[in-house]
């Protein structure tokens, strides 16, 4: 019988970002290869932490962002796993703008209940043009505070959401995780912030938005 963890886990599929069935692939093996790993994962966000917010932020950005997430995957109020993913967004943002500047995936999800190995996850997750991404651009003016000039700073912040199934074995998750955060670096040439989203049993829909929940944080740098 499937431990009912597993299955409520599984379900979390995660991403929709960032997560049914007993965690692991399709046939059923921990995976080898391509897993990020929680631990990598943090020794990452960390050095991207590190960079100074932006400063200059531009008035237009056309790049290519990539990065990760690492998420918790709660069911009713309980922690019961973890997901990680690899992201790759495209920018096509100048300042004003009300379409979505964003597009790209989440991809690579690899998941493991407490204490587990990590194992993979099918699917992958796609910005959703029925979220409205933004990218904002906030010019703080120059001043003088005791007798001293403060130059002027200009800030960028961004939210986009992603969507799509996740399939872990016969189960399969609606998810949808959203990246909301700032940008770091000259010219903003990184960005980092929190994920927030949950997920849905495909085959079995409930009364509620979302079956259960995913919370953690992302980075992304230009390439």
């Amino acid at each position: 019988m499937i431990d009912s963890r597993y299955m409520r886990f599984g379900l979390l599929l995660l991403a929709s970002t960032a997560v049914a069935g007993c965690l692991g692939n399709s046939n059923g093996t921990a995976s080898t290869s391509g897993a990020p790993g929680a631990s990598g994962y943090q020794a990452e966000f960390d050095r991207v932490s590190a960079i100074a917010p932006t400063s200059d932020m531009p008035t237009a950005i056309q790049a290519t962002y990539a990065g990760q997430m690492r998420a918790d995957v709660t069911d009713a109020s309980a922690v019961v796993g973890e997901v990680v993913a690899d992201l790759n967004l495209d920018v096509d943002w100048t300042d004003g703008q009300t379409a979505n500047p964003f597009s790209g995936t989440a991809s690579n999800f690899q998941g493991r209940l407490s204490g587990g190995d990590f194992q993979a996850i099918d699917g992958t997750l796609t910005v959703d043009p029925a979220f409205p991404g933004t990218i904002s651009r906030t010019v703080i003016p120059s001043s003088t505070v005791g007798g001293f000039t403060i130059p002027e700073v200009q800030t960028g912040a961004m939210n986009v959401a992603l969507s799509g199934q996740l399939t872990q074995g016969t189960d399969t998750a609606d998810t949808t995780v959203t990246l909301g955060g700032s940008f770091l670096g000259a010219g903003a040439s990184a960005a980092i912030g929190a994920v927030s989203g949950g997920f849905s049993n495909a085959a079995a829909p409930g009364p509620s938005i979302f079956d259960g929940g995913i919370g953690g944080t992302y980075y992304l740098e230009r390439q």
